[in-house]
């Protein structure tokens, strides 16, 4: 396992190759923490020690986004645990994408 001071970095880099994208790293421009994907989306990501749901973490996330749908990436360190929180018309685009690609 990763240092602590290295592995919020780490989650970060495999939240961006699962999605396609590239770590954005910390630029000081409140940017979303993956950068570089092939649709309109905007992933921040928080390593913790205990999974949380804050509400100050949603607010970056929604404010980083700048108007992109957004996705709050949690990994707990832990138990490596990771889940993922998203707005609900969010949620419900991507179910509507899923089932609609299934029917065909």
């Amino acid at each position: 396992m990763a240092k602590q001071s290295n592995a919020w970095k780490d989650f970060e880099r495999r939240v961006a190759k699962d999605l396609g994208g590239v770590r954005g790293g910390p630029t000081g421009f409140n940017t979303p923490d993956v950068i570089g994907l092939p649709v309109p989306f905007a992933p921040e990501c928080k390593y913790m020690q205990t999974l949380s749901l804050r509400k100050a973490h949603v607010e970056q996330a929604r404010k980083n986004a700048r108007g992109k749908p957004w996705g709050l990436f949690l990994q707990e360190a832990k138990t490596s645990q990771r889940l993922v929180v998203l707005e609900y018309e969010t949620f419900l685009t991507m179910w509507d994408a899923y089932t609609t690609e299934k029917k065909d």
